[in-house]
């Protein structure tokens, strides 16, 4: 049998490769989060200066709008890609190729690090 970290490793690397294999959607994705950060900006530029408590709210939208977002993207492409990759999951899970907490984890990690990335 082969470790988890193995499994991990494996699984994780094609995660990684399935999400950036399609250059133009990649980069289509971070241009549309750097224009929506960039509205987002001009929209409350200087709402926050200076420094009162009172301020504290209008900028609560504007980190809302951020982290909706950053949010909504990752989420979109795990419940669009789980059934694509059902019946791959189905079969190597019962070949006995790796396990179902290494599969979800290095999913799970790969959206993550190219969301960060994304959004970066």
């Amino acid at each position: 049998p082969t470790s988890k970290w193995k499994q991990l490793s494996v699984l994780f690397r094609r995660a990684s490769y399935d999400r950036l294999k399609d250059v133009d959607k990649f980069l289509r994705s971070i241009m549309m989060k750097f224009a929506v950060g960039l509205l987002i900006g001009i929209v409350w530029f200087g709402v926050g200066h200076p420094a009162r408590n009172e301020k504290i709210f209008p900028l609560q939208g504007a980190m809302f709008s951020l982290t909706l977002n950053s949010v909504m993207d990752t989420l979109a492409f795990t419940v669009i890609a789980f059934p694509l990759q059902r019946s791959l999951l189905i079969r190597e899970y019962k070949n006995g190729n790796y396990s179902l907490p290494s599969w979800y984890l290095a999913t799970i990690a790969s959206m993550n690090l190219l969301s960060i990335v994304e959004v970066c």
